[in-house]
């Protein structure tokens, strides 16, 4: 009698199932299974059918006298095409009930039949294969692949405008108003110009987001990229004013944030879903992790320059001498 225990396949006696004749261990996916048991060619034992493991959907058919590997099948690996989530075969047979050796086995998992043959006494050695697989590339935690890059641009570039109309160039507004502390002719004109360019942007239908056309969501998206913003047209005013220190420090650490971001993210993915031996990532577009570093940089930022500023002012009035001083 064959079955399976924690330790692997066992075939033992009816009478006697805790002397087993041998043991063979299976993989640790959960999803092994006795499929059938066959007879053997001409001579020989019969041969017992197994689903080793259920990561590589592979067969296996062993000698009912000693437990030796006659035949293996690895299965294929499919992945659903929307979320790149392992499928796991519905069904898994034997052709022909094993009247071959090695036999053909039988897949089906959604819609789709394959039909794979087994090969006699597998070699310890696995080889390399000649050219890489495509179809064993993982697209990057941060790409998605139904996405194209030109509507990914189109996204950033819109999402940037709203929040320039919305959020940034009220708020400026409104801090120049209190920063002069004065009321011109000049500044109350420029009021309708704002005011125009927030309700437009409030009112316009968003040509890229469909569910997100009410005022409260394109609030919250401006107030989450107005950092963003605010760091383009610094940048852009470094520029202008030669302060090319300032730049490069930006990029280069826009660069290294850009790094430890990749580090931290495909160390959560792996840890999350780890990869199969065959598998490697696609790194075609590994540059889309920049605009998450830009990001992250322009929080930095926004944190960083006020408290840069701040204790400049700090510094020039306490080094500013006093009256009492100055006459001495």
């Amino acid at each position: 009698m064959a079955f399976l225990t924690s330790e692997g396949v066992c075939l033992a006696p009816a009478n006697q199932l805790d002397k087993p004749l041998w043991k063979h261990p299976l993989g640790n996916g959960g999803q092994q299974r006795i499929l059938q048991i066959v007879p053997g060619p001409q001579g020989q034992s019969p041969i017992v059918v197994v689903l080793d493991d259920g990561t590589d959907n592979s067969v296996l058919g062993l000698s009912a006298a000693d437990g030796r590997v006659v035949w293996s099948c690895p299965g294929p690996i499919p992945r659903d095409p929307r979320d790149g989530v392992f499928m796991v075969p519905q069904q898994i047979a034997l052709l022909a009930a094993g009247g071959t050796v090695p036999p053909h086995v039988y897949y089906a998992y959604g819609s789709v039949a394959r039909c794979r043959q087994a090969a006699s006494e597998p070699a310890k050695i696995a080889l390399r294969p000649l050219a890489a697989d495509h179809r064993w590339e993982r697209d990057l935690p941060w790409v998605d692949r139904q996405d194209r890059v030109s509507k990914m641009a189109l996204t950033v570039g819109w999402s940037l405008l709203l929040s320039a109309l919305l959020i940034v160039l009220p708020a400026g507004y409104l801090v120049l108003l209190v920063w002069k502390r004065r009321f011109t002719l000049q500044t109350l004109l420029w009021l309708p110009v704002v005011a125009g360019l927030f309700l437009t942007a409030a009112l316009v239908k968003s040509p890229i987001h469909t569910n997100e056309q009410r005022l409260s969501s394109k609030l919250l998206m401006g107030l989450a990229l107005a950092p963003v913003v605010i760091s383009c047209c610094l940048l852009v005013w470094w520029s202008i004013q030669r302060k090319w220190r300032r730049t490069a420090v930006w990029l280069a650490l826009s660069v290294l944030v850009s790094i430890i971001a990749t580090m931290l993210v495909l160390y959560f993915a792996n840890r999350e879903n780890p990869l199969l031996p065959e598998e490697s990532y696609d790194w075609r577009y590994w540059y889309l992790i920049w605009f998450v570093g830009g990001l992250l940089t322009s929080y930095l930022m926004i944190v960083f320059v006020p408290l840069q500023l701040a204790a400049l002012a700090f510094w020039r009035r306490w080094k500013r001498p006093t009256p009492a001083a100055a006459k001495d």
